[in-house]
């Protein structure tokens, strides 16, 4: 039942959390940074326990608030460890979960923008005093980790008040640099591993933000109270060795503590 009603939910949700892949496996919530990567630990885990799991990616904070209003996830990889921490004291989760990768802020901008791409926000900084600059993408800092870790960057930047009359705001991250891929933004402020993963069809330029300007997000994931074992087994196989180093491929890494 908590399957079939899943795969409903994603039916009818994709709006708000804008991609699902349907399976037939337990439903597995993620932020949207995991786009590239969460598919290929999914496939490791079936080939190596023979068990599917349903994707939906979207914004973190929409997740978490669709879990607490009763949305049938059984697993929820957040951006952001203080959502899996609400939900924990909100008594729906098994524990207080396992931080399962560090994040990082990027800069991204695309063949032919006015922005070169530099860890300082150098180049965004010359762009928008030549006037350069038409748009600057973020995910809605309203609820989206990545949008928040971007908004604080272009504030230790000095940037902020000269940005924020250029900033559109995805619903996600994903949402965030398809604005630019599209052509509606000269530049993007989003997750590292989106522009880094072979799998971004994106052409142009990329650069980690500086952890001065934006410090790594710790991402956690939470089991619900609710999941099946097969849900539980995929939580414990994101934490494996296997799982881990599919994410250092695809530009996370690992923390010193959990």
């Amino acid at each position: 039942m908590i399957r079939t009603a899943a795969l409903i939910f994603c039916a009818v949700n994709c709006v708000v959390a804008p991609v699902c892949q349907a399976g037939d496996g337990p439903a597995i919530a993620a932020a949207s940074d995991l786009k590239f990567v969460l598919p290929v630990i999914a496939a490791a885990f079936k080939a190596e326990t023979g068990e599917a799991v349903t994707l939906t990616f979207g914004s973190s904070g929409v997740l978490a608030t669709q879990i607490a209003n009763g949305a049938p996830f059984e697993v929820l990889l957040s951006a952001d460890e203080a959502l899996i921490a609400d939900l924990n004291q909100r008594g729906m989760l098994q524990d207080a979960g396992a931080v399962y990768a560090l994040g990082q802020l990027a800069v991204y901008a695309p063949e032919g923008s006015p922005v070169s791409c530099d860890a300082e926000l150098a180049g965004l900084r010359t762009a928008l005093a030549a006037a350069g600059v038409a748009k600057i993408a973020i995910a809605n800092p309203e609820h989206a980790p990545y949008g928040r870790a971007a908004q604080a960057a272009l504030e230790k930047a000095g940037l902020w008040d000269n940005a924020k009359g250029h900033l559109i705001f995805g619903e996600s991250a994903t949402q965030a640099l398809q604005f630019v891929t599209d052509g509606g933004a000269s530049v993007a402020l989003v997750p590292a591993p989106l522009v880094e993963a072979p799998e971004f069809p994106g052409k142009g330029c990329h650069k980690r933000v500086s952890d001065k300007l934006a410090a790594p997000l710790r991402q956690r994931m939470g089991v619900l109270k609710t999941a099946s074992k097969a849900a539980q087994n995929f939580a414990a196989f994101i934490t494996s060795e296997k799982a881990r180093a599919i994410l250092t491929k695809y530009g996370f890494s690992q923390p010193a503590s959990p």
